[in-house]
């Protein structure tokens, strides 16, 4: 053969494996290049709706879409399952083309779901979505009830809204399942709802798991819905919080949360897992605690959730009795509420020691729970202990309060922060000066251990002379100072104020306590000076504000001073 005729022949192979890739390699990936929807609607973005018409027509959520076990559901599940009530209108969520409707029967071995339903409908050249409806009955019959009831055919333009199908509820596990594909893959729905429907789907959620923060997880959803460990609130004795440094009320480290409960509670996990370890303690002779059993659950690759069963024992027949209560062994997955075991009450200090565990680390447990079960767990907590936090974590500031009770208790401000003249008050000032009314109840604006309290005399001949100082420390290096300048000229007034003082050295303050009563002597010119000493240096309180007490102070500086910042440097 000559070479040009090689060379032709070549180049017609070639044209061939391109025609044939141009139609095989989409189809494999599922891409329809040639899909065009013209001008009926704009395919460049989904911007996905619910697919019922009301609320009301749902009557259960039984799982989202999740990619991992460690989800509410505890189980992969790549869409969402909508519960309809017979008869129940289901309307396209997006606009698009009814591509395929396949009738399914999974045979007899298939249980009571054997007759199925599927209707897809593409949105553009890559996004389809699946409306399967699964009205669980293994009559034939009602699957051709359930056939009659689909409103679309292969070929129909939808709109959104447009009624897809009438929904047959005929057996207890009735639902429709919807799930989106890109390219063939199944992917999350949450990042394709518009704001509105997004908002409407977890109002629906909300209904009946108030708990789940999310209805789409994936294997980096972070652990953000910690829940109680308890079955019943009245299984509960004490509770000890959490406290990361020595800074708190118990004056003492405590990585993880200590719950006594009653003798055979039942104890629940928090959060779903795998049970990746079940330990047996044994600390030696001599010790009161001796035994006990720990249970590490892991969330994700970096998260375990901990429960240590401390029955406050020394007596091997305790622990095996204890061994025995365990429910759950390594490998075993679990969800939220999931019964792991019974405590069983020994000694007078037993209890439950949980925590959660990150990179190694036993982090602050709130930053885990979320909003429902934080509440519950908070609210328990404060009937044994109605004025301690849950959680301390004196390594960090940050969400400073404000130091008065009411707006009305400030009149005016007469400085801000400042390290330089070249302010509106002319003057360096290492703090904020609050104008009080004379009365009003002085504030603690984060929690810490009293240090100091005493007075300046500035031996001033007006009557500003005497200061009276309230040191409230934070930390290692955090300390607020509260400089009650009281106007008093005389030590009878001095010792009025300090007489309205609630707090001694020692006396351990959470933020938003009554650290005094000011007064200012009814002339009205008291006002406080409040300041952060960070390292032996006054700092500037701004950026430990929380952004709500920011906005609010700020509203009342300009309420005074339109064109005031309080920080000048």
């Amino acid at each position: 053969m000559k070479k040009g005729a090689k060379i032709a022949l070549f180049i017609g192979f070639l044209l061939i494996i391109s025609v044939v890739g141009i139609y095989l390699v989409p189809s494999f990936l599922n891409i329809d290049l040639f899909f065009n929807p013209g001008a009926r609607y704009d395919s460049s973005v989904l911007k996905l709706n619910v697919i019922f018409e009301d609320p009301n027509d749902i009557y259960a959520v039984n799982g989202g879409y999740s990619t991992t076990r460690s989800c509410p559901w505890g189980r992969v599940h790549e869409g969402f399952d909508f519960a309809f009530k017979n008869n129940s209108n289901v309307i396209a969520g997006a606009p698009g083309k009814v591509t395929e409707i396949t009738y399914d029967d999974w045979g007899e071995d298939s249980g009571e779901n054997r007759f199925m339903i599927h209707v897809y409908i593409r949105f553009n050249k890559s996004i389809e979505l699946c409306y399967c409806f699964e009205p669980w009955t293994n009559i034939s019959a009602n699957w051709d009830h359930q056939k009659q009831l689909i409103q679309v055919k292969e070929g129909d333009w939808v709109q959104e809204g447009d009624i897809v199908g009438v929904f047959l509820n005929a057996g207890s596990g009735a639902h429709i399942h919807f799930d989106l594909k890109d390219r063939g893959e199944r992917i999350r729905l949450d990042k394709y709802y518009t704001p509105v429907a997004y908002d409407e789907m977890m109002d629906l959620v909300h209904i009946y798991h108030p708990e789940w923060p999310f209805f789409c997880f994936d294997e980096n959803t972070p652990l953000v819905y910690l829940d109680v460990i308890w079955d019943n609130p009245s299984d509960v004795q004490w509770i000890s919080p959490y406290a990361r440094g020595v800074y708190n009320p118990m004056h003492r480290e405590h990585l993880g949360i200590d719950i006594q409960f009653n003798n055979n509670s039942i104890i629940r996990a928090a959060a779903p897992g795998q049970v990746t370890m079940v330990e047996y303690k044994d600390w030696g002779s001599g010790v009161e605690n001796r035994y006990m059993v720990g249970l590490m659950i892991s969330y994700n690759d970096t998260t375990m959730v901990g429960y240590n069963f401390e029955p406050w024992t020394g007596d091997m027949a305790d622990f095996e009795l204890q061994k025995s209560m365990i429910t759950v062994e390594e490998g075993d997955w679990v969800i939220p509420g999931q019964e792991i075991g019974r405590f069983l009450f020994v000694g007078p200090s037993a209890h439950i020691h949980h925590d959660v565990v990150e990179n190694w680390e036993r982090l602050p447990m709130d930053r885990y729970y979320g909003d429902y079960g934080y509440s519950k767990m908070l609210n328990l907590y404060h009937t044994f202990l109605p004025n301690w936090q849950l959680i301390y974590d004196s390594t960090i500031l940050n969400k400073l309060g404000v130091i008065y009770n009411t707006q009305a208790d400030i009149y005016s401000f007469e400085a801000g922060f400042s390290t330089t003249d070249s302010c509106p008050w002319g003057y360096e000032h290492l703090g904020i000066n609050y104008h009080m009314n004379d009365g009003v109840k002085v504030l603690a604006a984060a929690p810490g251990n009293v240090s100091y309290v005493g007075y300046n005399d500035l031996g001033l001949p007006s009557a500003n002379r005497y200061q009276i100082i309230i040191n409230i420390t934070y930390n290692e290096t955090v300390e607020f100072e509260y400089r009650l300048n009281i106007y008093a000229a005389t030590t009878f007034q001095r010792e009025v104020q300090l007489a309205q003082i609630n707090v001694t050295v020692g006396t351990w303050v959470e933020k938003g306590y009554v650290i005094a009563i000011l007064s200012n002597n009814n002339i009205g010119l008291g006002h406080i000076d409040f300041r952060i000493c960070e390292s032996g240096d006054y700092r500037c309180p701004i950026p430990y504000f929380s952004v709500d007490d920011y906005t609010e102070i700020m509203d009342m500086v300009h309420s005074y001073h339109p064109t005031w910042n309080l920080f000048y440097s």
